[in-house]
């Protein structure tokens, strides 16, 4: 064998491996130094939520129960796959990305955290309003980004950890302004109710959208007159209630009327202010770390949800979460209740064991994560959503489609009310006393107090006449909030609150027609009380009267139609003790109310005409101000008695081509009087 064969099939065979060797370690470093380049994970890896964008340097996170997604850069990777909050991290730069929802929304202009000192900043990005709270301090670098919509808060926190009482590893702030717009720029929401059926109950007043798995709904009515008295088992023991109920859901919805009392059922009457159930509740469930409390907005009415743990023995504990609410339009019920079981829900378990041998839920921990939103695992977040999605859709229709219309022609307005509502006065200035007729036996309106029957009343109203808005605010509610409101009427109204706890008023309405404001209490600040408000109408209190034109004294004006004028310069047979125009209403058949009087302006000016008439005495008061008659300035002159409280003389002093005019109310306080001379038009 040639020497040059000699060993050489082995030594091919040693270089053919260290080639092939070669290349696996080069195929290996490459495929590792692959995945370590920002952005290459495979989709499963990065979690079942996070989608390949179209755009290689995005990402997509869609948080499908909750109907929103947004883009991030695809070098964060997520961190967090099971429990919410959903946290994504950039290792090079050390910051992070995180996700949450807040159950409530949040009121941008006083919210602050708990240890909040970021620097708070209103931003306007694609069309939405974000309140941006701020913090560069280290460890805790952050910037949050708070969100309101569809009742609820979503957060994205860019930087390093949660400042809602929970902490995360230190991260940096992301400085680059353009990515943090462009972050919250792509935010989207989608309507992940679109496939769910609708039910509507024209009888009960409401409406509402559920998904398909809750089943169908089936409506069930209890009258305590049908029901006998059972010692045993459930039984009504007064009042009428009526449910709806779901076949493959542990959700109801209990209406009851105020009388309503049934065994083992926690029902809701209706009645009570809402807004302040939490803060009532405080003790109960600060002393109970089982329950929990959580302000809500629900078909307009502030009210609040009550997380609790009920303890069904061998059936194990169970979290009831349930919303009540006041019913705006019903005769029969009052309140509802609608109760959601969280059944499958708890997330936790602790050492123990329950009655039945089972491991036992650690009920503590999962109320805590419910309430918070905070630690929840996917399914514990998804029903939550589909929860919050049912309440958001929850309505009440036609709420005063059948209420009565009380209209008040003296006072000039008109109000929509319960017809179950009930008048009341004042009959010792503490107690009230109510109406046997109802509303309408208050027959001017100027001062009135309604409400429900078993009530002292919820709601007032009140008539200044000449007492303008301004005054009226800042002689009695110095010192509180005041903002503007427009009702469904479209009037424009001064809303007054920041009232304490102690004080039995929650709200007050200022409105102003002319020179009266119209002032209206709120006692128990709920929905069917902001629907009386915006049904206020100020009503045409001269709709009746009828116009006079005089070509002698070029002037028109209104008047009530039963009145008889006197014209002297139209008909001069009319005795000596008629000057001008007289105005006479029926009560006065040989007397007048009003007059109108003229004076050469080159036999006695204006100015010594207001003077003789304001001349000092010792008897009188005297109050002038400047009001305008169709354009011309006039002396208004208001004449009161020291010693006769009846006498109240307004005169209105003005001069027109040459000549004074003098309109006189003949010294008998009389409301109408203004809209009087004040519908004085001149004519050539």
């Amino acid at each position: 064998m040639p020497s040059n064969l000699k060993g050489g099939r082995p030594q091919n065979v040693a270089m053919l491996l260290v080639i092939v060797l070669f290349v696996a370690i080069i195929f290996i470093s490459g495929v590792y130094l692959w995945q370590k380049v920002p952005g290459q994970k495979g989709l499963s890896e990065l979690g079942a939520n996070v989608q390949v964008n179209n755009r290689p340097s995005r990402q997509t996170y869609a948080d499908v129960a909750a109907g929103i997604s947004f883009e991030f850069p695809r070098e964060y990777i997520k961190v967090q796959n099971q429990l919410s909050p959903v946290r994504f991290e950039q290792q090079e730069n050390n910051s992070s990305i995180t996700y949450y929802t807040l159950q409530t929304p949040i009121d941008f202009d006083t919210y602050c955290p708990k240890g909040c000192e970021a620097v708070k900043n209103r931003i306007n990005i694609g069309g939405q309003d974000f309140l941006q709270l701020t913090m560069a301090e280290r460890p805790c670098a952050y910037q949050s980004n708070y969100l309101n919509y569809r009742g609820k808060t979503y957060v994205i926190n860019l930087g390093s950890c949660l400042i809602d009482d929970n902490y995360m590893a230190p991260r940096a702030l992301i400085n680059d302004e353009g990515l943090k717009k462009e972050i919250l720029s792509s935010i989207k929401f989608t309507d992940n109710t679109a496939d769910w059926q609708s039910y509507e109950n024209k009888d009960l007043g409401l409406a509402f959208k559920y998904p398909n798995t809750w089943g169908a709904p089936k409506l069930s009515y209890v009258d305590s007159s049908m029901t006998d008295k059972q010692i045993n088992g459930p039984a009504v023991f007064s009042g009428k209630g009526a449910w709806i109920d779901f076949s493959s859901a542990s959700v109801r919805i209990l209406l009851a009327s105020a009388d309503f009392e049934q065994f083992l059922i926690d029902s809701y009457n209706g009645g009570q202010d809402l807004s302040r159930g939490c803060s009532l509740l405080k003790a109960d469930y600060e002393a109970d770390k089982k329950k929990y409390c959580a302000p809500l907005k629900v078909a307009g009415q502030s009210t609040y949800g009550y997380f609790e743990n009920i303890n069904m023995e061998c059936s194990g504990d169970s979290l009831l979460y349930s919303v009540p609410l006041n019913i705006p339009r019903s005769n029969v019920y009052w309140g509802l209740k609608i109760y959601f079981g969280m059944d499958g829900f708890p997330i936790a378990t602790n050492d123990q064991s329950d009655v039945c041998g089972r491991p036992q839920s650690n009920i503590d921990a999962n109320l805590q994560a419910y309430f918070t939103r905070i630690n929840l695992d996917d399914k514990g977040r998804q029903n939550l959503e589909i929860m919050d999605q049912f309440l958001a859709s929850f309505k009440f229709t036609d709420s005063i489609a059948d209420w009565q219309t009380y209209t008040f022609k003296e006072s000039g307005y008109s109000i929509k009310m319960p017809k179950s509502w009930v008048g009341f006065s004042v009959y010792d200035g503490s107690s009230y006393k109510i109406s046997d007729k109802g509303p309408e036996s208050f027959q001017t309106g100027s001062f009135l107090t309604v409400g429900a029957p078993d009530s002292n009343g919820e709601l007032a109203i009140a008539v200044h006449k000449g007492y303008s808005m301004a005054r009226l605010i800042a002689q009695y509610y110095s010192g509180k909030k005041i903002s503007d409101y427009t009702t469904s009427q479209g009037l424009k109204v001064k809303l007054i609150s920041g009232f304490s706890e102690d004080v039995d008023i929650k709200k007050v309405y200022v409105l102003e027609q002319g020179e009266d404001s119209y002032q209206i209490n709120i006692a128990n600040d709920t929905d069917i009380a902001q629907a009386i408000v915006d049904s206020f109408k100020f009503t045409d209190q001269n709709a009746d009267w009828q116009t006079y034109t005089s070509t002698n004294y070029k002037l028109s004006f209104t008047y009530p139609k039963n009145w008889t004028i006197y014209d002297k310069l139209a008909n001069p047979q009319l005795p000596h003790a008629y000057v001008g125009i007289n105005l006479t209403s029926p009560e006065f058949k040989n007397d007048f109310n009003w007059g109108i009087t003229t004076t050469d302006a080159k036999t006695k000016t204006m100015a010594a005409i207001v003077q003789s008439l304001s001349s000092p005495s010792a008897d009188k008061l005297i109050q002038k101000e400047d009001v305008y008659i169709d354009g011309v300035k006039a002396v208004k002159i208001t004449i009161t008695n020291k010693k006769d409280s009846n006498w109240f003389w307004v005169i209105v002093v003005f001069e027109k081509d040459g000549k004074i005019y003098q309109i006189s109310n003949g010294a008998i306080k009389d409301d109408k009087f203004e809209t009087f001379y004040k519908s004085v038009k001149f004519i050539k």
